[in-house]
């Protein structure tokens, strides 16, 4: 089967796309700059919800306590939880929806 230079360019542009997007995106591709300094953002290794409606989260080796009334939630694009952890505080937390 011969293709033609056209053919041939719109088949290497069709994988090109579907290997793009079938690749798994990095988390930290979608972590918003005022959120992550490079490597203090990950999903959690551990969650714990409290009777008082606060979390225990661990990540990065840390764990954090996440108050109930923690207002800054950000959508998680994933479904997980994720924390942002600066000097043993979080800078941003993701939840999913019911999480």
């Amino acid at each position: 089967m011969r293709f033609n230079a056209t053919t041939l360019v719109m088949l290497l542009l069709l994988a090109g796309t579907i290997a793009f997007i079938g690749a798994p995106a990095r988390a930290h591709d979608w972590y918003p700059k005022e959120c992550c300094g490079g490597g203090d953002c990950a999903p959690a290794d551990y969650v714990m919800r409290r009777e008082d409606g606060s979390y225990i989260v661990m990540a990065l080796g840390t764990s954090v306590l996440i108050p109930a009334d923690y207002n800054q939630w950000k959508i998680s694009p994933d479904g997980r939880i994720h924390v942002c952890i600066g000097e043993y505080l979080i800078s941003c937390a993701f939840r999913g929806p019911g999480v």
